[in-house]
Protein backbone atom coordinates (compact mmCIF):
# COMPACT_ATOMS: atom_id res chain seq x y z
CA UNK A 1 0.00 0.00 0.00
CA UNK A 2 1.51 3.60 -0.98
CA UNK A 3 1.63 6.29 1.54
CA UNK A 4 -1.54 8.28 -0.06
CA UNK A 5 -3.76 5.19 0.33
CA UNK A 6 -2.27 4.55 3.73
CA UNK A 7 -2.93 7.94 4.66
CA UNK A 8 -6.64 8.00 2.91
CA UNK A 9 -7.21 4.89 5.57
CA UNK A 10 -6.12 6.33 8.02
CA UNK A 11 -8.01 9.58 7.82
CA UNK A 12 -11.22 7.21 7.11
CA UNK A 13 -10.78 5.46 10.62
CA UNK A 14 -10.09 8.89 12.36
CA UNK A 15 -13.47 9.80 10.88
CA UNK A 16 -15.72 7.24 12.33
CA UNK A 17 -16.91 6.20 15.60
CA UNK A 18 -14.96 5.64 18.29
CA UNK A 19 -12.58 7.69 17.16
CA UNK A 20 -13.86 11.07 17.93
CA UNK A 21 -14.24 9.82 21.57
CA UNK A 22 -10.70 8.10 21.15
CA UNK A 23 -9.12 11.64 19.90
CA UNK A 24 -10.88 13.51 22.56
CA UNK A 25 -9.33 10.84 25.48
CA UNK A 26 -6.17 11.28 24.11
CA UNK A 27 -6.73 15.33 24.59
CA UNK A 28 -7.30 14.88 28.19
CA UNK A 29 -3.98 12.76 28.59
CA UNK A 30 -2.09 15.53 27.15
CA UNK A 31 -3.53 18.21 29.32
CA UNK A 32 -3.21 16.07 32.27
CA UNK A 33 0.52 15.32 31.01
CA UNK A 34 1.11 19.51 30.08
CA UNK A 35 -0.50 19.95 33.90
CA UNK A 36 1.70 17.73 35.31
CA UNK A 37 4.61 18.52 33.76
CA UNK A 38 3.98 22.60 34.77
CA UNK A 39 3.04 22.02 38.15
CA UNK A 40 6.76 20.27 38.72
CA UNK A 41 8.48 23.04 37.19
CA UNK A 42 6.36 25.43 39.16
CA UNK A 43 7.11 22.95 42.52
CA UNK A 44 11.34 22.76 41.01
CA UNK A 45 11.39 26.86 40.98
CA UNK A 46 9.98 27.21 44.56
CA UNK A 47 12.30 24.52 45.63
CA UNK A 48 15.31 26.80 44.43
CA UNK A 49 13.37 29.76 46.08
CA UNK A 50 13.79 28.42 48.76
CA UNK A 51 17.42 26.88 49.02
CA UNK A 52 18.50 30.07 47.69
CA UNK A 53 17.09 31.95 51.14
CA UNK A 54 17.93 28.93 53.32
CA UNK A 55 21.34 27.29 51.96
CA UNK A 56 21.82 25.85 55.97
CA UNK A 57 18.80 23.55 54.86
CA UNK A 58 19.90 22.95 51.01
CA UNK A 59 20.94 18.82 51.83
CA UNK A 60 17.81 18.13 53.63
CA UNK A 61 15.51 19.53 51.27
CA UNK A 62 17.43 18.47 48.12
CA UNK A 63 16.71 14.48 49.74
CA UNK A 64 12.92 16.09 50.09
CA UNK A 65 12.83 16.79 46.41
CA UNK A 66 14.52 13.41 45.62
CA UNK A 67 12.04 11.67 47.89
CA UNK A 68 9.38 13.34 45.63
CA UNK A 69 9.99 12.69 42.43
CA UNK A 70 9.10 8.81 42.25
CA UNK A 71 5.38 9.78 43.74
CA UNK A 72 5.37 12.29 40.69
CA UNK A 73 6.38 9.94 37.87
CA UNK A 74 4.11 7.35 39.20
CA UNK A 75 1.38 9.98 38.60
CA UNK A 76 2.78 10.99 34.94
CA UNK A 77 3.01 7.74 33.67
CA UNK A 78 -1.06 7.51 33.29
CA UNK A 79 -0.85 10.57 32.06
CA UNK A 80 1.51 9.05 29.38
CA UNK A 81 -0.42 5.95 28.61
CA UNK A 82 -3.63 8.09 28.13
CA UNK A 83 -2.58 10.40 25.86
CA UNK A 84 -0.54 7.90 23.72
CA UNK A 85 -2.92 4.62 23.74
CA UNK A 86 -6.07 6.09 22.18
CA UNK A 87 -3.59 7.06 19.13
CA UNK A 88 -2.49 3.41 18.96
CA UNK A 89 -5.55 1.19 19.63
CA UNK A 90 -8.12 3.21 16.99
CA UNK A 91 -7.90 -0.18 14.84
CA UNK A 92 -8.97 -2.34 17.72
CA UNK A 93 -11.18 -0.05 19.34
CA UNK A 94 -13.31 0.33 15.66
CA UNK A 95 -13.12 -3.25 15.32
CA UNK A 96 -14.80 -4.26 18.99
CA UNK A 97 -17.32 -1.20 17.97
CA UNK A 98 -18.50 -2.26 14.71
CA UNK A 99 -18.20 -6.11 15.40
CA UNK A 100 -20.35 -6.02 19.08
CA UNK A 101 -24.14 -6.14 19.98
CA UNK A 102 -25.04 -2.50 20.43
CA UNK A 103 -25.83 -3.50 24.07
CA UNK A 104 -22.66 -5.23 25.04
CA UNK A 105 -20.55 -2.88 23.11
CA UNK A 106 -19.49 -0.21 25.46
CA UNK A 107 -18.78 -2.85 28.24
CA UNK A 108 -16.42 -5.06 25.53
CA UNK A 109 -14.80 -2.10 25.05
CA UNK A 110 -14.26 -1.35 28.56
CA UNK A 111 -12.79 -4.71 29.14
CA UNK A 112 -10.66 -4.54 26.26
CA UNK A 113 -9.35 -1.28 27.48
CA UNK A 114 -8.88 -2.90 31.00
CA UNK A 115 -7.10 -5.46 29.99
CA UNK A 116 -4.82 -3.07 27.84
CA UNK A 117 -4.17 -0.63 30.46
CA UNK A 118 -3.16 -3.18 33.45
CA UNK A 119 -0.17 -4.20 31.10
CA UNK A 120 0.58 -0.98 30.88
CA UNK A 121 0.15 -0.09 34.43
CA UNK A 122 1.93 -3.09 35.41
CA UNK A 123 5.01 -2.02 33.46
CA UNK A 124 5.06 1.13 35.09
CA UNK A 125 5.46 -0.54 38.12
CA UNK A 126 8.60 -1.30 37.09
CA UNK A 127 9.80 1.46 34.25
CA UNK A 128 9.28 4.33 37.08
CA UNK A 129 11.53 3.22 39.50
CA UNK A 130 14.24 2.13 37.51
CA UNK A 131 13.92 5.32 35.10
CA UNK A 132 15.02 7.26 38.98
CA UNK A 133 17.97 4.80 39.48
CA UNK A 134 19.20 5.59 35.83
CA UNK A 135 18.81 8.87 36.31
CA UNK A 136 21.02 9.38 38.83
CA UNK A 137 24.02 8.38 37.23
CA UNK A 138 24.79 9.34 33.74
CA UNK A 139 26.71 6.38 32.48
CA UNK A 140 23.68 4.69 33.10
CA UNK A 141 21.64 7.40 31.04
CA UNK A 142 23.57 6.42 27.91
CA UNK A 143 23.49 2.65 28.39
CA UNK A 144 19.38 3.23 28.52
CA UNK A 145 19.96 5.02 25.55
CA UNK A 146 22.30 2.42 23.69
CA UNK A 147 19.93 -0.19 24.65
CA UNK A 148 16.82 1.31 23.51
CA UNK A 149 18.39 1.66 19.77
CA UNK A 150 19.54 -2.06 19.61
CA UNK A 151 16.11 -3.22 20.72
CA UNK A 152 14.51 -0.73 18.36
CA UNK A 153 16.32 -2.72 15.64
CA UNK A 154 15.95 -5.91 16.70
CA UNK A 155 13.55 -8.95 15.20
CA UNK A 156 12.24 -9.51 18.22
CA UNK A 157 11.06 -6.40 18.63
CA UNK A 158 9.46 -6.33 15.34
CA UNK A 159 7.20 -9.66 16.31
CA UNK A 160 5.67 -7.93 19.47
CA UNK A 161 4.67 -5.12 16.83
CA UNK A 162 3.25 -8.19 14.81
CA UNK A 163 1.42 -9.14 17.89
CA UNK A 164 -0.37 -5.46 17.70
CA UNK A 165 -1.49 -5.99 14.18
CA UNK A 166 -3.19 -9.64 14.97
CA UNK A 167 -7.20 -9.63 14.93
CA UNK A 168 -8.13 -12.53 16.96
CA UNK A 169 -11.60 -14.27 16.85
CA UNK A 170 -13.90 -13.18 19.12
CA UNK A 171 -17.03 -14.17 20.19
CA UNK A 172 -19.94 -12.26 20.65
CA UNK A 173 -22.55 -13.71 23.14
CA UNK A 174 -22.54 -13.53 26.91
CA UNK A 175 -19.23 -14.09 29.44
CA UNK A 176 -17.28 -15.31 26.24
CA UNK A 177 -17.20 -12.28 24.56
CA UNK A 178 -16.47 -10.05 28.04
CA UNK A 179 -13.30 -12.68 28.05
CA UNK A 180 -12.45 -12.53 24.63
CA UNK A 181 -12.30 -8.67 24.65
CA UNK A 182 -9.76 -8.78 28.03
CA UNK A 183 -7.53 -11.01 26.61
CA UNK A 184 -7.39 -9.10 22.97
CA UNK A 185 -6.76 -6.45 25.29
CA UNK A 186 -4.21 -7.81 27.62
CA UNK A 187 -2.27 -9.69 24.64
CA UNK A 188 -2.30 -6.40 22.62
CA UNK A 189 -1.09 -4.42 25.84
CA UNK A 190 1.40 -6.81 26.81
CA UNK A 191 3.15 -6.37 23.16
CA UNK A 192 2.90 -2.93 22.80
CA UNK A 193 3.96 -2.60 26.61
CA UNK A 194 7.13 -4.73 25.46
CA UNK A 195 7.76 -2.99 22.04
CA UNK A 196 7.35 0.50 23.40
CA UNK A 197 8.24 0.23 26.96
CA UNK A 198 12.27 1.21 26.64
CA UNK A 199 11.01 4.30 24.99
CA UNK A 200 8.93 5.16 26.98
CA UNK A 201 11.25 5.13 29.93
CA UNK A 202 13.59 7.77 27.73
CA UNK A 203 10.78 9.65 28.00
CA UNK A 204 10.70 9.90 31.81
CA UNK A 205 14.51 10.64 31.26
CA UNK A 206 13.75 13.32 29.09
CA UNK A 207 13.91 15.55 32.19
CA UNK A 208 13.35 18.97 31.13
CA UNK A 209 12.46 17.84 27.74
CA UNK A 210 10.02 15.45 28.97
CA UNK A 211 6.85 16.91 26.95
CA UNK A 212 9.28 17.26 23.94
CA UNK A 213 9.96 13.72 24.16
CA UNK A 214 6.67 12.47 24.10
CA UNK A 215 5.51 14.57 21.38
CA UNK A 216 8.60 12.94 19.57
CA UNK A 217 7.76 9.30 20.92
CA UNK A 218 3.84 9.84 19.83
CA UNK A 219 4.80 10.70 16.70
CA UNK A 220 6.92 8.03 15.77
CA UNK A 221 4.94 5.37 18.16
CA UNK A 222 1.54 6.41 16.17
CA UNK A 223 3.40 6.21 12.46
CA UNK A 224 4.72 2.71 12.93
CA UNK A 225 2.04 1.45 14.37
CA UNK A 226 -0.06 2.20 11.16
CA UNK A 227 2.93 0.18 8.86
CA UNK A 228 1.58 -3.54 8.08
CA UNK A 229 3.29 -6.11 10.16
CA UNK A 230 6.73 -7.17 8.53
CA UNK A 231 8.87 -9.99 8.52
CA UNK A 232 11.37 -10.49 11.79
CA UNK A 233 15.01 -9.68 11.57
CA UNK A 234 17.58 -6.65 12.24
CA UNK A 235 16.94 -3.30 10.52
CA UNK A 236 17.06 -0.03 10.95
CA UNK A 237 13.63 1.78 12.02
CA UNK A 238 11.31 2.92 8.85
CA UNK A 239 13.53 1.20 6.76
CA UNK A 240 11.75 -0.38 3.91
CA UNK A 241 10.82 -3.84 3.44
CA UNK A 242 12.97 -5.34 -0.12
CA UNK A 243 10.36 -6.05 -2.40
CA UNK A 244 9.71 -9.86 -3.78
CA UNK A 245 11.40 -9.38 -6.68
CA UNK A 246 14.72 -8.05 -5.16
CA UNK A 247 14.45 -11.24 -2.74
CA UNK A 248 13.87 -13.50 -5.42
CA UNK A 249 16.75 -12.46 -7.79
CA UNK A 250 18.68 -12.09 -4.50
CA UNK A 251 17.67 -16.07 -4.19
CA UNK A 252 17.85 -17.32 -7.33
CA UNK A 253 21.59 -15.41 -7.38
CA UNK A 254 22.23 -17.83 -4.24
CA UNK A 255 20.88 -20.96 -6.38
CA UNK A 256 23.21 -20.54 -8.49
CA UNK A 257 26.42 -19.97 -6.52
CA UNK A 258 25.44 -23.37 -5.13
CA UNK A 259 25.30 -24.68 -8.35
CA UNK A 260 28.34 -23.80 -9.14
CA UNK A 261 30.24 -24.87 -6.05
Amino acid sequence: MSARRRLRAVGALVRRAPAPAMLAASCVGWAALMWSTASEAAAHAAHSRQSALLMHAMNGMDAAAETAAAPHAFAVWPAMILAMAPLLLMREVGRLWRGSLRRTRMPTIGVFLTGYGMMWLALGIIVVPLSQVIAARAGLVWLAVAVTVVWQCSPLRQRAVNVCHRAPALRVFGSAAQWDAWRYGAITGGACAASCGPVMLLVLLAADYHLAAMVVATILLTAERYHPARRPRWRLPFTPEPSPEWLGARSSRSSRVVRGT
